[in-house]
């Protein structure tokens, strides 16, 4: 990288596919917009196991299925892909989905 060569703006931003989680990536996009030169990393983690309310593991989860775990990559940009192309009022120019406005 030469001196005059900026670094990019990077953001991770994880998720869980609740409403809160699709804002989250949304302003992550928003924030990364506002740069030159920017990425966005989504990282969403699924938890080995359940906790009880005295914090013992209690149950096996999927996340332990290989199959559940090759999947999750595939879920995850359907997930974006959703999320992106869906239009949100707490966003400006609200009347495109995102995934137009980055264009």
């Amino acid at each position: 990288m030469t001196t005059k060569q900026k670094k990019p703006f990077t953001v991770l931003v994880g998720v869980d596919y609740s409403e809160l989680g699709a804002l989250a990536l949304l302003e992550a996009f928003v924030a990364a917009r506002a740069h030159e030169r920017s990425h966005v990393h989504v990282v969403h983690v699924v938890p080995m196991f359940q906790t009880t309310g005295e914090g013992e593991n209690t149950s096996y989860l999927a996340a332990n299925d290989p199959a559940v775990a090759a999947q999750a990559p595939e879920d995850l940009k359907k997930y974006i892909e959703k999320v992106l192309a869906t239009p949100h009022d707490s966003l400006p120019e609200q009347e495109k989905p995102l995934a137009e406005r980055l264009k």
